[in-house]
């Protein structure tokens, strides 16, 4: 096996591999099983499900949605505490068969449980104490979380630092203009306070800065404006934290706009989908929100998400 991470680096060998599940799907993943799709070489989605107790892993919608990204390879990683080598090798002929039949070879195929892997496509002994791994095999790097918690942890609302009522009369005075100023006021007002998150802490403003974007964007041609510039920006991380945070400190009657805009604006940019379901929870019914809940389960690729706000 030798596949090429879209930063260029290369996973060349199944130790690298498993050293590298964690950033390739954000957290580290358990009782999972994680499909790395590529194409002539190149990674291109990393899709992860859970691992059924009881049930087979659904290999029909996972091999379609590899046809449907045009992947010509995949690698299997079967992340478990509590299956065994044998429990999985029926799922693994179950994905293979599932593979083949649309043309698509799998490189490898893994059983990791802890520290620790065995290559499921070579002979196995069920005594075998398998091959250890540790973060430092992977070219990757490691994610800052260890698991969907620490994940998750990040994108919990934070009423305790919502806009003043005061903030909100004054936001709502510099919006009471014609639709194309509202646009570039919530643009500017989301780029200050990305500036100010970075540089200034709790610095004086940041509340109108909030109170602005997350009225403006209850107007849906600048909520559309915000995703499609924000799209557009070549480095958007600092923007798409704005946003979060908008969405963390917003009110009740805000909401829905908010973190809908806020999960299409993670599930463009970040490579775990963690952040963004954690965004379509608090979105409701929201219709960016529900794309973005239509998007995650198929695996696709942020880039390709990005691609389809840019143009929209």
């Amino acid at each position: 096996m030798s596949v090429i991470h879209e930063d260029k680096l290369v996973l060349s060998n199944p130790m690298q591999l498993a050293a590298s599940l964690s950033t390739l799907v954000g957290f580290t993943p358990k009782e999972s099983l994680v499909v790395v799709m590529f194409q002539e070489g190149q990674v291109i989605v990393t899709m992860r499900t859970d691992l059924p107790v009881s049930e087979q892993v659904d290999s029909v919608h996972i091999a379609t949605t590899a046809k449907n990204l045009k992947a010509d390879g995949v690698l299997l990683a079967f992340c478990t505490d509590t299956q065994k080598l044998s429990d999985v090798h029926s799922e693994l002929s179950i994905l293979t068969n599932a593979f083949s039949d649309i043309g698509i070879d799998v490189g490898e195929a893994l059983f990791v449980t802890g520290d620790r892997y065995w290559s499921l496509l070579q002979p196995l002994s069920e005594n075998s104490e398998g091959t250890v791994f540790a973060a430092v095999h992977s070219p990757l790097g490691q994610p800052l979380a260890g698991s969907r918690e620490d994940v998750a942890a990040r994108y919990i609302p934070r009423p305790t630092d919502r806009p003043t009522d005061k903030a909100y009369q004054a936001a709502k005075a510099q919006l009471d203009v014609p639709v194309r100023l509202k646009c570039e006021r919530a643009w500017e007002a989301l780029n200050d306070l990305a500036t100010a998150l970075v540089h200034e802490g709790n610095g004086h403003g940041r509340d109108l800065l909030r109170a602005t974007i997350q009225l403006a964007v209850q107007n849906v041609t600048a909520r559309d404006f915000v995703l499609s510039n924000v799209a557009l920006t070549t480095t958007p991380a600092s923007l798409i934290a704005a946003l979060v945070d908008c969405a963390l400190t917003v009110t009740p009657e805000l909401s829905e706009r908010v973190c809908g805009l806020a999960a299409a604006g993670l599930a463009a940019c970040e490579p775990s989908t963690i952040p963004a379901s954690c965004m379509v929870e608090l979105a409701g019914d929201d219709s960016l929100a529900a794309l973005v809940r239509q998007a995650l389960p198929n695996g696709i690729h942020p880039d390709v998400i990005r691609e389809v706000f840019t143009s929209a």
